[in-house]
């Protein structure tokens, strides 16, 4: 039983680890701002210490939550979590959106000027 628990815990350790890589070089690459950078390396650090302590972990949520099993915890911080990530990305997704229709709207006022003055030029 403590084979399969250690080999959880080696897996949790592993995502982490790239995680942080991969985030280190998206946000080197600029495909990553600084704000992304720290909620990620956040994210990946907290996965970290829960694979490196998932008894430790269980016990810090019993106290704050109530819940007596420490996975049922986990469970309902990792769905909080993975909605409040659902929302960041509508927000931001929104918001890309937006820009995308202001500047289509400049490129077409822009187009709309440049036919009137070759409509005029011609005449």
């Amino acid at each position: 039983m403590e084979l399969k628990v250690l080999g959880i815990q080696l897996i949790g350790i592993a995502i982490s680890l790239l995680m942080v890589f991969e985030t280190r070089v998206l946000y080197k690459r600029g495909h990553f701002k600084r704000k992304d950078l720290l909620i990620w390396s956040s994210v990946s650090l907290g996965i970290f210490i829960v694979a490196l302590f998932p008894i430790a972990f269980a016990n810090f949520l019993n106290i704050f939550t109530n819940i007596s099993r420490g996975i049922d915890a986990l469970v309902v911080l990792g769905l909080l979590g993975a909605y409040a990530m659902v929302f960041h990305v509508y927000i931001r997704n929104q918001e890309s959106q937006r820009q995308i229709t202001d500047l289509v709207r400049k490129v077409a006022l822009k187009f709309e000027e440049t036919e009137k003055k070759k409509k005029k030029s011609k005449k």
